[in-house]
């Protein structure tokens, strides 16, 4: 895809993370888990689309997360070391974020680095 339909993708779901999250400070129990599993798989697939509309200026695709995850380190003048490391930390632990809802700092992590993401990879 271009780089500019991966930026409008990831604002996408960046606008659906943030209505999620913010309906979540204000839920409980079953409807906080699963405001905060939409809003978590949202907020990674933002960063994922981010990361991608970086990579397609270099004409990379990365059709997997593992892919991804490898064009991200072999590249890695393309992005900040903030970016890097974030994106590796969210990767090892969005699984237990994003479909089973562990809250807490993981649930930060993933939030934080897509917001440096939306703010580096803007256009």
């Amino acid at each position: 895809m271009k780089k500019e339909v991966h930026i409008i993708a990831a604002r996408g779901h960046l606008r659906i993370a943030e209505e999620n999250d913010k309906k979540l400070e204000k839920s409980a129990g079953d409807e906080s888990e699963a405001l905060r599993t939409v809003a978590a798989q949202n907020f990674f697939y933002a960063l994922t689309n981010f990361l991608e509309a970086r990579l397609s200026e270099k004409d990379i695709h990365s059709h997997s997360h593992e892919n991804r995850m490898k064009n991200t380190m072999m590249h890695q003048n393309l992005f900040s070391t903030d970016l890097i490391k974030g994106y590796d930390d969210v990767s090892n632990i969005r699984g237990k974020v994003a479909y089973r809802a562990k809250n807490g700092k993981n649930y930060a992590k993933i939030k934080a680095i897509v917001i440096l993401a939306s703010t580096e990879i803007s256009e």
